[in-house]
């Protein structure tokens, strides 16, 4: 079955668990969507099915880096942007212990 973003309408709920259960979904049904299409052969619905994809998984990371922020035996550490295809000023962060 098809992941689609539209049946997690509210992740603040989601433990991280869940949180990274279903961004591991979406991640697969990305790479799955990713590898059966070519630009030539790709219709609009897909790249729409893309964009929700991206647009969900960043989410997601988002919502995982505020609930690592509230566990106080770590930390987040912002690093410096990186360059990946198909994603736009992505930042990466470093989860450490805390000294």
């Amino acid at each position: 079955m098809e992941f689609d973003p539209a049946n997690h309408p509210d992740i603040t709920r989601y433990t991280e668990a869940a949180l990274r259960d279903v961004r591991a979904q979406a991640e697969a049904s990305y790479q799955t969507l990713t590898a059966a299409v070519t630009p030539e052969t790709v219709t609009d619905e897909q790249l729409d099915q893309l964009d929700g994809y991206k647009v969900f998984t960043a989410a997601v990371d988002a919502e995982l880096a505020g609930a690592l922020r509230a566990v106080e035996r770590y930390r987040l550490q912002a690093r410096r942007p990186a360059a990946v295809r198909g994603y736009h000023h992505l930042r990466s962060w470093a989860l450490r212990p805390q000294r």
